[in-house]
C-alpha cells in the first residue's frame, strides 16, 4: 500500500499532514514536477497547478502530486481520455485537470 504521508516528486519527499501548508521550496519542487517531457503534457498540466493546487483538499494534492511520478505516456492517454486510469484517485484527478482545461478554451 502507498504511503501517502510521504509522496515523492523527483526524487525528494514531500512529508504531507492533513493541515500542512506547503512553503515555497515545497511548491517549487511540485512545479518543477509538472514540467514533463511533452509540450502537450506542460500546456495542460502546469497552468492547472498554478491556478488550482492551493485549493483543492489535501487528499487532492496528495493525489495530484503522486500522479506527478505517473510516465508522460500514461498522463497523456488519461487527460486526452484515450483511457482512463484503473486508480481511481489518479482518475479522479485527472478529471479535474481535463475540467480546468475545457473551462479555459474560449
Amino acid at each position: 500500500m502507498y504511503n501517502y504521508d510521504r509522496v515523492g516528486v523527483n526524487g525528494k519527499i514531500l512529508e504531507l499532514s492533513e493541515d500542512r501548508m506547503y512553503n515555497a521550496k515545497e511548491k517549487a519542487r511540485i512545479k518543477w514536477a509538472c514540467r514533463r517531457g511533452m509540450l502537450e503534457l506542460d500546456v495542460l498540466i502546469m497552468p492547472f497547478f498554478e491556478e488550482c493546487f492551493e485549493n483543492l483538499e489535501n487528499d487532492e494534492k496528495r493525489n495530484f502530486i503522486s500522479l506527478l511520478q505517473c510516465a508522460d505516456p500514461d498522463l497523456f492517454t488519461w487527460i486526452v481520455r484515450y483511457d482512463r486510469s484503473k486508480n481511481c484517485s489518479y482518475a479522479s484527478i485527472v478529471d479535474k485537470i481535463v475540467k480546468y482545461n475545457l473551462s479555459k478554451i474560449p
